[in-house]
């Protein structure tokens, strides 16, 4: 992938399975950069361009953009509502039988409670997985116990479930040690997906990654 933010004349390579950063030294740039990624992830207009190939990328699709680790959610709505869609079609395929005999036993209880009111009620005849599915409050059931394995979680869902192939993450590096960030990236490279680190000063460089500096006068410094 190949990101750039036209402001600054910022072009850089987001290799695959890889880690590369961002650093913004200056903070009216921090700033601007932030603001965009906010606006671009919520489906407006933007500075920042993302492309794979030939193709655009849209941040506010192929890409997510992790303000807040503590904030991550497994359960989000894209997430949940394309595995609920999985579930229907195996609902509809693989368990057809199951589903008539539950749709027809759930008819069968509606007749009987419309027999004892004092007046007609009508219902749909065909049962709504997706409908049963949220009122039995299904959800993902994931037993992350550290930020760190609630992060990998994420990522790897995503990737696996939306086919998210970038995750842009603000200050990760305030929040994880070394040795977490090593086990993320062990994941990042099983999945050939790509982590872009966004940072406002420069700490620590591990091997797996590639940073370029965005210093106090905007210069543009790769290490």
């Amino acid at each position: 992938m190949k990101l750039c933010y036209a402001p600054d004349g910022l072009e850089i390579l987001i290799p695959e399975g890889g880690v590369s950063g961002i650093c913004l030294e200056n903070p009216k740039t921090m700033q601007s950069f932030v603001s965009n990624l906010w606006k671009q992830s919520n489906g407006e207009e933007g500075d920042i361009f993302i492309s794979n190939g030939d193709k655009s990328v849209h941040l506010d699709k192929g890409v997510s953009v992790v303000f807040n680790p503590f904030s991550i959610d497994v359960n989000e709505k894209k997430i949940l509502t394309k595995l609920m869609s999985e579930m229907q079609v195996i609902s509809e395929t693989e368990l057809y039988v199951q589903k008539a005999e539950l749709n027809a036993a759930i008819i069968s209880l509606l007749d009987e409670i419309n027999l004892r009111m004092p007046y007609p009620m009508t219902y749909s005849l065909d049962l709504d997985i997706q409908q049963l599915l949220k009122a039995y409050s299904v959800k993902v059931d994931m037993q992350s116990t550290s930020l760190m394995e609630h992060i990998v979680d994420y990522v790897k869902l995503g990737h696996q479930v939306l086919g998210i192939k970038l995750y842009v993450f603000l200050h990760l590096k305030d929040y994880l040690s070394e040795e977490d960030l090593e086990k993320l990236y062990e994941m990042v490279a099983y999945e050939q997906i790509s982590v872009l680190l966004l940072e406002s000063k420069m700490i620590d460089k591990l091997p797996q990654e590639q940073w370029w500096i965005v210093d106090a006068d905007n210069c543009i410094i790769e290490i």
